[in-house]
């Protein structure tokens, strides 16, 4: 049986990956005392300026995020690591979203959503 080989190059990228994968966690502790992120002015404006306007994700696309309703089809409530809407926007392994020459959203932008995430994704505020 032939033996393979792999260089130091290849198996410390493997390493890397696995790590990646096994350590991607997020600690929902102290969400409770978090002010309430609203949907429609807090992570809307986030979406409609950078995710949702014509030739990307608008009304029609393969990947609509031009209303709320639609946009939940990406999101699993409570679950920031496992919404497609937040693991896209914070990949470092695939294309990053939005793509260049756009400039991928800000850290505020992004915590911001996971909060929403975190809170239960409710497209209504107050509640």
């Amino acid at each position: 049986m032939k033996r393979h080989r792999f260089s130091p190059a290849v198996v410390g990228a493997g390493i890397l990956l696995l790590a990646a994968f096994s350590s991607c966690t997020h600690d929902p502790v102290g969400v409770e005392t978090q002010p309430e992120v609203c949907f429609s002015t807090d992570v809307l404006p986030v979406i409609q300026a950078n995710c949702a306007k014509s030739g990307c994700h608008a009304g029609g696309s393969a990947i609509d995020l031009g209303t709320g309703t639609a946009i939940l089809r990406y999101v699993t409530p409570f679950k920031p690591g496992e919404s497609r809407l937040y693991t896209a926007i914070t990949s470092t392994w695939f294309q990053p979203m939005p793509p260049s020459p756009n400039p991928p959203l800000n850290k505020t932008q992004r915590t911001t959503i996971a909060l929403w995430i975190l809170q239960g994704a409710s497209l209504s505020c107050g509640s």
